[in-house]
């Protein structure tokens, strides 16, 4: 009966990471489009404004709309890639079985907060529902929707974290950590 279950088990985790490696590179795929559309707004701000001297009104406006889809979808990839802000003062000490508990735990209550974007994002997108940007007119709930999605995949991130059979508490995942340049005697590796 247990090895029914290990292997539903391992299915289960396959699939949420093809579904999160999936999710990941369609999320960084629009991040780049509208990291180049960001970039192509601020140059035409500042060419009008200065160049010109005619500013347009409604480039900053979408500036500010791609980049906080930008901020948020990139931090979905965060939580995937394991580059989130966090300290490891602590549990740099653990030892590696309380570490990788330590770690499932920020990695649940990651996943958490993700669940809790998606109903609180949803609610404000209800709120702001008919209202419109003031320069471009576009309806305020796009750029809200921005929440609920982003919180929807960093919590299918952190849930394919969670069932991974991988350890959590790898130190090669992410950006590196500071003490990694050096090997143990603290020497430059």
């Amino acid at each position: 009966m247990s090895s029914v279950v290990s292997r539903r088990f391992a299915a289960l985790s396959r699939f949420l990471e093809l579904i999160s490696s999936l999710l990941a590179k369609a999320t960084l795929a629009v991040s780049l489009l509208f990291s180049v559309g960001f970039i192509l707004c601020l140059l035409l701000q500042i060419f009008f404004r200065y160049v010109v001297n005619a500013p347009l009104t409604w480039t900053g406006e979408l500036a500010v709309f791609l980049f906080l889809w930008v901020v948020l979808l990139l931090a979905s990839v965060g939580v995937r890639e394991n580059f989130h802000v966090r300290l490891t003062v602590l549990t740099s000490y653990l030892g590696v079985r309380l570490r990788e508990a330590v770690e499932r735990c920020v990695v649940a209550a990651i996943a958490a907060f993700g669940v809790f974007m998606v109903f609180a994002g949803l609610r404000f997108v209800d709120l702001t529902w008919g209202n419109t940007s003031a320069a471009i007119s576009y309806p305020l709930q796009a750029l809200y929707m921005a929440a609920p999605f982003c919180g929807a995949a960093i919590a299918i991130h952190g849930l394919a974290r969670l069932v991974s059979a991988q350890p959590l508490s790898r130190r090669d995942e992410g950006l590196p950590n500071v003490d990694s340049a050096s090997d143990a005697g603290g020497n430059k590796a």
